[in-house]
């Protein structure tokens, strides 16, 4: 659960890069696609932000 707190604090980046460097957790479903899932809301979130 930290691994998912931090993602959804603004960390999935590096959170994924974690996953795909040290190869830990990327067989779970809930952190293969959760980490991912944040990423993509919040880049969704920081364009929305920067649109005028």
């Amino acid at each position: 659960m930290t691994l998912l707190a931090f993602a959804a604090a603004g960390g999935s980046i590096g959170a994924l890069a974690a996953m795909r460097i040290f190869r830990h957790k990327t067989l779970h479903l809930k952190f293969k696609y959760g980490v991912s899932f944040l990423l993509i809301l919040q880049i969704a979130g920081l364009i929305y932000l920067h649109l005028p």
